[in-house]
């Protein structure tokens, strides 16, 4: 009996979560209250740069905490997009008022914008080398060849407006169209994913200071090394830098990649190898 009871309180408790978020989406559709002054932290970055290694580590666990990852939230894909292309506002997803933490990479082309309707907010972006970052993403859409990137959907998104056709030059215009839009603001939280992959622990233990959270040292000693994305998406070891030296990337894309990318890399102490 106790345990049908407590079946039937969850079940309970779940619709009336359900519905006051509805509630509060609404209110925000109708009565477009914004600025909104709720705190939010975002966590930005290039895709394939360790955003969901350390978003989990930082922001998961904490009690009452509302954390949006894109994977299960795939909305969000279009909100950056639209936003982008000033097509849309922050305003017109009032959704996103319901996250106490949001972990959207695409987030680091628009921060200004994210900043305007959430002043109280704070931004991370996570930088990595271009061409691990290059290297992990051939590895996470699981192609044999350089040349299979070409049919990937999401190196061939347009919403950027990279003219560039080579998959290669794409990926390091990307790159650097995310971390140069970031750059831009003064009051972003920039933390080099090399950094943390030398000491794991301190470096969540700096952020988690940096932005007032709390920090589980246990907790994160605990699941620091282990492969923190869906193991459909990356069912290998997270790897730390230097893998772009093993991979499927040539000397061609490497020469691709730092000469696109050569001014930011330089600024954020990655040594070319090619002169």
């Amino acid at each position: 009996m106790t345990d049908i009871m407590g079946k039937t309180l969850k079940k309970i408790g779940k619709l009336v979560a359900l519905l006051e978020d509805s509630v509060t989406v609404k209110y925000f559709s109708i009565v477009k209250k914004w600025p909104c002054d709720k705190k939010v932290y975002l966590m930005v970055g290039s895709e394939s740069s360790g955003t969901t290694a350390i978003a989990n580590l930082l922001f998961l666990e904490i009690p009452g905490f509302r954390f949006l990852e894109e994977g299960e939230q795939q909305w969000v894909w279009e909100v950056y997009q639209d936003v982008y292309r000033k097509t849309k506002k922050i305003s017109d997803y009032p959704k996103l008022v319901l996250f106490d933490a949001i972990k959207v990479p695409g987030f680091a082309t628009i921060i200004p914008e994210f900043k305007k309707e959430f002043p109280r907010s704070k931004v991370i972006y996570i930088v990595r080398d271009p061409r691990d970052y290059v290297n992990s993403a051939i590895k996470t859409w699981k192609v044999s060849s350089v040349e299979e990137l070409s049919s990937v959907s999401w190196v061939k998104e347009n919403w950027l407006n990279i003219k560039a056709i080579d998959p290669i030059e794409r990926l390091a215009l990307r790159w650097q169209k995310y971390i140069t839009a970031a750059m831009r603001n003064k009051d972003v939280f920039f933390v080099r994913y090399e950094d943390f992959c030398v000491d794991k622990v301190v470096t969540i233990e700096k952020i988690a200071m940096n932005m007032e959270l709390p920090f589980n040292k246990m907790r994160v000693s605990k699941l620091c090394d282990k492969q923190l994305c869906h193991k459909s998406v990356r069912a290998y070891k997270p790897q730390g830098p230097g893998g772009w030296r093993v991979g499927l990337l040539n000397k061609a894309h490497i020469a691709k990649i730092e000469n696109i990318c050569r001014t930011e890399m330089l600024h954020w102490g990655y040594k070319l190898s090619i002169k």
